[in-house]
């Protein structure tokens, strides 16, 4: 089944990344960082079956190998908190070849990064997930435009402002205001758009050269109008977790949304199916003179001689059902269908807002949890006066950890405006598994509702063709 995943991020210094660690993964090679004064090697790393830095006609021949050009992006970023370059994670398709799926990435990368300025270091993976082929490619490019002799140019240049007298505004200071204006559109939301739906083109006329059925959407689920929860991406390090038959976070909650787009579509699917008979319904009555109510239309459809006690218990219940809603006409049926549609999706709305909040708890208390557990590490190595050098070497992963979730948490109690605490966090998680189980609740209860809607309108079809044998037709209104 064809699949599209498109999405583009940026490698920031202040995001504790580096341009050279992220083309050693990608490339699955050892590369050296001159800024970092380190060595990031990652060329055990299987998978990688494709690797090419594609430059335009204006860069320098040296930067086709990757230690130099990216040595050199991160020589030429001052800033300690600098942007240092896009990284696009695009999924290709098992229903090409492994051929023709590396021949559209370079393709992409050359139409539509290159040609636009861009130097680009393209990597295409092929690890396996579940057992199936998972290809896909990763694109890390450079975010400062090249001068035409080669030079590195600027990222944005300032835009003095003037009055509508085309006299200087000024700020408190007496300096003239200005607003920086990037010198490339690499960072609009057009942008992004333009090169999704390029991607999109390009695959499309794949799959139609080849003669093949199937297509892949550059749209939202919401642009699409599909009314489904989306997945989260899980990653490698996840995948493999998952694999060995160790649940994870994001597997679980990936799991519940699958289940939950299930009840949904089904839900979509008898609602679709109950408006397209009311429809039909419609039809028929306009040819009445005499429009009946519901409640004489399911009286018409029950056949008294034959009738056994479960169907009068059912007619009773759907006549009280029909009173206790309003619901005297087809329009009021119709109406009604409408507000479900739309009761539900409000229901989506609230439980896509709840799980938002509790993946964000969890992995507050994830990273609570990894940072008590580090913390004595890094403060024995603090204290350390002999041997410093070998004991932080040696536990350099755990130490990372501990700064990376010292860092999350700061900025965490500083948006809460608090101190965090495991308990705290506990219990802010109890109260939205509290919520969530309230909010499936009432879509339940939608559902049901609607099975009771269906049974309804097949009595109300059977009364329609009692009552007018000649200017009915047979319609199975069974969902």
């Amino acid at each position: 089944m064809a699949l599209y995943h498109f999405s583009v991020t940026q490698v920031k210094r202040s995001a504790g990344q580096s341009a050279i660690a992220c083309a050693s993964y990608r490339a699955g090679e050892r590369l050296y960082s001159q800024y970092y004064d380190e060595v990031s090697d990652y060329s055990k790393k299987g998978g990688v079956i494709y690797s090419e830095i594609m430059l335009p006609e204006n860069a320098p021949k040296e930067y086709a190998d990757r230690e130099t050009l990216w040595n050199a992006v991160e020589d030429v970023e001052k800033h300690p908190k600098a942007q240092l370059a896009y990284s696009f994670d695009i999924a290709l398709q098992n229903e090409l070849s492994q051929e023709e799926n590396i021949d559209l990435a370079r393709r992409f990368v050359k139409e539509y990064l290159v040609a636009d300025g861009m130097i680009a270091d393209l990597a295409v993976h092929n690890p396996e997930r579940d057992g199936n082929p998972n290809p896909h490619i990763h694109i890390l490019t450079t975010m400062r435009p090249l001068n035409p002799d080669g030079s590195w140019g600027s990222k944005q240049h300032r835009e003095y402002l003037f009055d509508d007298q085309g006299n200087p505004v000024k700020d408190e200071k007496g300096n003239q205001k200005y607003k920086a204006v990037p010198n490339t559109d690499w960072g609009t939301p057009e942008k992004l758009q333009q090169w999704r739906e390029d991607w999109a083109n390009l695959v499309n006329s794949k799959f139609e050269e080849k003669g093949l059925p199937c297509r892949i959407d550059h749209r939202s689920y919401e642009n699409q109008g599909i009314h489904e929860l989306p997945t989260v991406h899980e990653g490698p390090t996840v995948r493999a977790m998952e694999l060995k038959g160790i649940p994870t976070e994001k597997g679980e909650y990936n799991r519940w949304i699958r289940k939950t787009n299930a009840m949904i579509r089904g839900l979509l699917s008898k609602i679709k199916e109950m408006v397209a008979a009311i429809k039909d319904m419609r039809e028929e009555i306009k040819r009445i003179e005499e429009e009946p109510s519901l409640a004489d239309l399911l009286m018409a459809g029950r056949t008294p001689a034959k009738s056994s006690l479960q169907d009068l218990k059912f007619l009773s219940a759907d006549i009280l059902f029909l009173q206790k809603h309003s619901i005297y006409r087809i329009d009021d049926l119709e109406n009604y269908l409408e507000k479900m549609e739309s009761l539900k999706q409000s229901q989506k709305d609230r439980l896509d807002k709840c799980n938002a909040r509790r993946k964000e708890v969890k992995e507050l208390i994830s990273l609570l949890d990894i940072y008590h557990e580090t913390k004595p590490i890094y403060e024995e190595g603090m204290k350390k006066f002999f041997g410093k050098e070998k004991y932080m070497q040696e536990n350099e992963g755990r130490i990372k950890q501990y700064q990376m979730a010292k860092r999350k948490l700061a900025k965490a109690s500083k948006s809460r405006g608090g101190k965090l605490t495991k308990k705290m966090l506990e219990k802010e998680l109890a109260a939205l598994d509290s919520e969530y189980s309230a909010i499936r609740d009432e879509f339940v209860k939608s559902r049901d509702e609607v099975q009771t809607v269906s049974r309804i309108q097949y009595s109300i079809q059977r009364g329609l063709e009692a009552k007018h044998p000649h200017k009915t037709r047979a319609t199975d209104l069974s969902l």
